[in-house]
């Protein structure tokens, strides 16, 4: 389907459970058979009955509707229809058929009982043998509603179609949390028919059977959080509606980051599994180990911020509540599939799955390693390694071979030089020097930020003298920000820094601060204030192109705890040339926000560069003699750093397909900087907790078993903070994202 089919198709899901499935209803409708076969009827003749059929709908569209399901606490359990439509849509013996036909019809009303292929330690298990389906197996719902059960049997393998009436079959009702009924099967009964499956077809339609339950209960969190949200907007505590208080935007903000996650990671599995891609097995344990604590969370921060209202059972959050645990808490939960990640990676030595989709982007990435590897070879990545931090990404050398070879201005018009490639080539090339350990921060400042500025704001002059020499790779290429000041860091307009006009030149006057790579830098974009009488602050901002060598610039490098520097710059009373202001006069703002989208599609590589680090320390536990890949704990650690780590790509490649879109990504490219910023904190102490003290030692000790980690914690900090904070980032997220008001 397309994206314009599937909105069709959610929309008339959701008129039709807002017209029979109503809100004041729904729990006490969940609880009928009746109800709930009625319910059946209506989505098998909206077409919902051709699910997984060969024709129909993919998984995709399958997800979308159970999520409408869970937003409106309808538990019919749809994934059944799915998997009998996949399963036995091939097979031509008359019972099946005839079965598959009644399912489509809606004359039979299938759910499904995964049994030793659950998850849940007490799921039970079924078996096969002469003729009868023996055993017991727990937790299946909608048994009192349906009239089939799809079994998966463990001995031998395959799928047996029973008749809940028919006799052998016991149900037992199994009151829970969950709003939809659960119930036990005890079996000892000739099926309608057993079918014969491969351990690995019958392991993925449990997968399938958890990413739709996952789906439900993002579609329930969906619904909790958008009431929640609605609450913040209306409700007056202090004079104020609390959606002005920065503790409420900043736990909704929280949420969202949480639903966005979830949403993409089902997305992403999805369309993996409708184009036949073997990846989609790892991303389906990646969206199920994120949302597991992460819609836990969201719900939970949903009834902080409803506060008492949203506790009372005649509320919609309640049921929410119950449904959003008790679907993730099923089929094993995000525990089953950390573990079956961290067996993925620690036992079977597979990698995050690839995100080219296409053979443009699959060939781009190719070309790439190919001439990295030629020119960037291991004996100098080696090499670099033993340089100090602070060279170890600036070497303008590389630049200029980079620059001779074309591999500069990725995404400028070809008219100037560059080569015109789309944003997800953009994220490839940058993944790639990642990996790589490159030295790319000689020229990524300019090719990302500055170059596209003057592209769009320079003089003609501006564009002769810097972009020929940015794609070559000289000094040109080498710029700095000055940007921050001590008084202003995330708050860039209440910057100080002046600029006055004296006739053909500009004198500035001032300090800038936290600037890295300020003393290797050859130029700087500066950030000055030309109308200190402009309203607002952001008004009266102007951007010059200076050369760090002008007289009157006093550049001080300071120690930072990652074992690099950042610089403080004064400006005293330096004269630059009239030329050197890009942009116009106090327009600086619009040149310093013009360069985000660009900008965001870099934050790639630090989900790249974190990715590196996973690798790393998979290899060290695998490797190291002393058994400790095999713990639990450690496997169960690994598992989930896996997991948001993968979320943590996808929100980069979110940002990089909004670029190609010709949109810009604001609140998502916050979405992303604060996660993979919270994120690269997390990998430092978990790097620690499963090194031990050994993760203590710095690179320059011998026995260290990983020297980088422990510079990697302290690194963390400067992706959390650098280039404006988490709570800045939520600050964003809350007004641009949510629409939530700002304090009055």
């Amino acid at each position: 389907m397309s994206s314009e089919e599937r909105v069709l198709l959610v929309g008339s899901v959701r008129r039709l459970l807002g017209d029979e499935w109503t809100t004041d209803r729904a729990v006490t409708m969940s609880s009928d058979p009746a109800e709930l076969r009625r319910i059946n009827s209506e989505l098998c003749e909206l077409g919902l009955a051709e699910l997984g059929a060969p024709e129909g709908p993919g998984l995709r569209e399958t997800l979308l509707v159970c999520e409408e399901l869970g937003r409106a606490s309808c538990h019919t359990p749809l994934i059944a229809t799915f998997l009998c439509n996949r399963l036995f849509s091939g097979f031509d013996d008359p019972v099946t058929r005839s079965f598959i036909a009644d399912v489509r019809s809606g004359k039979a009303i299938p759910t499904v009982a995964l049994s030793g292929f659950d998850g849940d330690f007490a799921a039970g298990a079924a078996r096969w043998a002469d003729g009868r389906l023996l055993g017991r197996t727990a937790f299946v719902e909608g048994l009192t509603a349906s009239t089939h059960v799809l079994v998966l049997t463990s001995a031998p393998f395959g799928i047996a179609i029973v008749m809940l009436d028919g006799h052998g079959v016991r149900v037992t009702p199994t009151p829970a949390l969950s709003i939809a009924p659960l119930g036990e099967l005890e079996l000892d009964c000739r099926p309608v028919a057993w079918h014969p499956f491969d351990e690995k077809s019958l392991a993925d339609a449990a997968t399938i059977a958890r990413l739709a339950a996952t789906s439900r209960a993002e579609g329930a969190a969906q619904r909790a959080f958008d009431l929640a949200l609605e609450y913040a907007k209306i409700r007056r505590q202090f004079g104020h509606v609390i959606g002005e208080f920065q503790a409420i935007q900043h736990k909704l903000a929280n949420c969202l980051v949480q639903l966005d996650g979830t949403r993409l990671g089902l997305g992403k599995t999805a369309d993996a599994y409708d184009r036949g891609d073997a990846g989609w097995r790892m991303l389906a344990d990646a969206a199920i180990a994120f949302a597991g604590p992460a819609l836990r969370q969201l719900i939970l921060e949903v009834h902080h911020a409803l506060g008492a209202i949203g506790y009372s059972e005649e509320h919609e959050a309640p049921r929410h509540f119950r449904s959003v645990h008790a679907d993730l808490a099923r089929f094993g939960g995000a525990q089953r599939a950390r573990s079956a990640l961290a067996d993925q990676l620690l036992s079977k030595g597979a990698k995050l799955p690839s995100h080219d989709t296409s053979e443009r982007v699959i060939e781009f990435r190719k070309s790439i390693r190919e001439w990295l590897d030629a020119n960037w070879t291991a004996a100098e990545r080696e090499a670099n390694r033993k340089k100090p931090l602070l060279y170890r990404r600036w070497q303008p050398e590389f630049a200029r071979k980079m620059g001779e070879a074309g591999w500069l201005g990725l995404d400028w018009p070809k008219e100037l030089g560059g080569q015109a490639r789309a944003a997800d080539e953009q994220l490839a090339f940058i993944e790639e020097l990642e990996f790589c350990e490159a030295p790319s921060e000689t020229y990524m400042v300019a090719e990302t930020i500055i170059g596209p500025a003057i592209i769009k704001f320079g003089s003609d002059e501006q564009k002769r003298q810097f972009l020929p020499a940015m794609l070559r790779g000289d000094d040109e290429s080498m710029f700095a920000l000055h940007y921050s000041e001590p008084e202003a860091g995330s708050d860039l307009a209440s910057l100080r820094t002046m600029a006055r006009r004296d006739g053909e030149e500009w004198v500035v006057s001032g300090q800038k601060l936290w600037t890295t790579n300020g003393e290797l830098a050859k130029y700087a974009i500066l950030a000055a204030r030309t109308d200190p009488e402009a309203k607002p602050k952001h008004a009266g901002i102007s951007t010059f192109l200076v050369r760090l060598d002008t007289p009157g610039i006093d550049i001080r490098p300071i120690k930072a705890m990652y074992g690099r520097t950042f610089c403080a710059t004064f400006y005293d009373d330096v004269r630059i040339p009239a030329s050197a202001l890009l942009g116009p006069e106090n327009g600086g703002w619009q040149v310093i926000t013009s360069a985000l989208a660009a900008e965001r599609v870099t934050i790639g590589s630090v989900a790249a560069h974190l990715q590196k680090i996973l690798y790393r320390l998979i290899d060290h536990l695998i490797t190291a003699d002393n058994d400790r890949a095999k713990d639990p704990v450690i496997r169960d650690r690994i598992g989930g750093l896996a997991a948001d780590l993968e979320i943590a790509r996808q929100f980069a490649l979110r940002n990089a397909e909004l670029v190609q879109a010709e949109r810009v990504p604001i609140y998502e490219a916050a979405i992303s900087k604060m996660f993979i910023g919270d994120l690269h904190e997390r990998f430092g102490e978990a790097a620690l907790d499963l090194l031990g003290s050994g993760g203590l030692l710095s690179e320059d000790c011998p026995s260290a078993p990983l020297g980088e980690m422990e510079q990697e914690l302290r690194y963390s900090i400067m992706t959390a903070i650098g280039g404006g904070t988490g709570e800045m980032q939520r600050n964003t997220i809350a007004l641009r994202g949510l629409g939530l008001p700002r304090m009055k």
